[in-house]
């Protein structure tokens, strides 16, 4: 999945839903899309890893150009 975030809203460029809404207080997003049900999920945002369970499934994901980010292309062969 691929995402860009502005500010309390993000647009989904790869993935099932078509968007999301971040409650920055409640650490929570609000995915919504024609494609799924729309529903609320908790997330966690430190050091440039996003993490979130949309699937079923807690997955990280990297702010791009970030430490982490950069880390997480090495560990997976990209640099």
């Amino acid at each position: 999945m691929a995402f860009t975030i502005k500010g309390e809203n993000a647009s989904i460029e790869h993935g099932e839903a078509d968007s999301f809404t971040i409650n920055k207080k409640k650490n929570t997003i609000e995915l919504t899309g024609q494609n799924i049900a729309s529903r609320t999920e908790e997330y966690s945002f430190k050091d440039g890893v996003f993490s979130v369970d949309i699937s079923g499934v807690k997955y990280d994901y990297y702010l791009k150009d970030s430490e982490a980010y950069n880390n997480a292309l090495k560990q997976y062969g990209y640099k």
